[in-house]
Parts: structure tokens; C-alpha cells; sequence
């Protein structure tokens, strides 16, 4: 009697393992490796590296949209995001070596935006701990803890079923200047 229900747990953890084996394979395709899910409460932060992604709410997203220019920092743009697929380019220079990138994904659909960002073309070198997932109804800032080398950088979006929200860059001096 003990073999038999030894017997079927086995054969049971087994199924279990073999279903686990297919299934965490499948759920890790589904992402590019090394890509962070933004999700949480306003005013939470994860860093990767030198980057800092901190979860704004609406009312700051709208603020930072909708407000001039300060004397501090220099705005290098401000996007709709549509289409699936799109790329903005940003300079950082020996003057203005801090930039924060402003997004949101306003997706009807609860579809994630991929969000990176690369240096010297759209299509170049991913900076490490760019990579993000941001998730429907969240708004979020990136910038960097420490001075960007001077370079052209990009901003990169993508959503395969389509994007729909907005972005703003802004570039500054110093870190402090970049708060709104």
C-alpha cells in the first residue's frame, strides 16, 4: 500500500517538474533577457546600474508636459507615441551632462511599452540597465545618478500592439536642475 501512494506522488511530482521545465522556458522567451517589469505604487524606485527608474504620477506626468522651459534644464523634446515602433534622439554635451526621460503608457489594451535607451544610434549599444517594461497606466522617469558622457543618445519605444502614450526629454547641468 505504501509503495502505491509512494508510487503515485512520484508520478505526480514528476507531471509537476515536467509541466514547470515548459513552462518557465515559454514565460522567459516572452521578454528580452535582463529587462525589468515596472509596476508599483508612485513614487517607487529601481535602479540598474547608474540608471534610475522612479514611478511619477499622472498629475507630475501632465506638470512636466505641460510647463515652459525653466532656465535650468533645456527641453530636447516632447512625443505621441504611436505607431509600433519609435526612436528619439537626445544630445548630451560637456555643458548639459544630465538628461531625464519622462514616459507614459496610456495602452487601451494593458499592453507593456518596452522602453531602452542606446548611444550613438537607435539601433546601437543598449545601456545596461535600461531595459524596461512599462506597464499600462504608469507613468515613469529615468535618469542617471552620475554625468553622462557626452554623446547622442536614443530613446527607444516599442509595443507590437501599438503605441499609445507620450514622452518628454529634458537635459541640464546638474541632476538638481532636472526636478520640476
Amino acid at each position: 500500500m505504501k509503495n502505491k501512494k509512494m508510487h503515485k506522488v512520484m508520478i505526480v511530482a514528476i507531471a509537476v517538474l515536467v509541466m514547470v521545465s515548459c513552462i518557465l522556458p515559454a514565460a522567459a522567451a516572452i521578454l528580452p533577457e535582463n529587462v525589468i517589469v515596472i509596476e508599483g505604487d508612485v513614487g517607487d524606485k529601481f535602479s540598474a546600474g547608474d540608471l534610475v527608474f522612479e514611478i511619477v504620477s499622472n498629475e507630475e506626468m501632465d506638470r512636466v508636459l505641460s510647463q515652459p522651459q525653466t532656465r535650468a534644464s533645456e527641453k530636447r523634446w516632447e512625443i505621441t507615441l504611436s505607431g509600433t515602433s519609435m526612436s528619439k534622439d537626445f544630445l548630451v554635451t560637456k555643458d548639459y551632462k544630465y538628461a531625464k526621460v519622462w514616459f507614459r503608457n496610456d495602452s487601451p489594451d494593458d499592453e507593456g511599452i518596452v522602453f531602452n535607451i542606446t548611444r550613438g544610434t537607435s539601433t546601437g549599444t543598449v545601456m545596461s540597465g535600461s531595459s524596461v517594461v512599462l506597464e499600462s497606466g504608469y507613468s515613469i522617469s529615468v535618469y542617471s545618478s552620475t554625468a553622462w558622457s557626452a554623446s547622442t543618445y536614443y530613446a527607444n519605444f516599442t509595443c507590437e500592439a501599438g503605441l499609445v502614450g507620450s514622452a518628454l526629454c529634458r537635459v541640464a547641468s546638474t541632476k538638481a536642475e532636472l526636478d520640476i
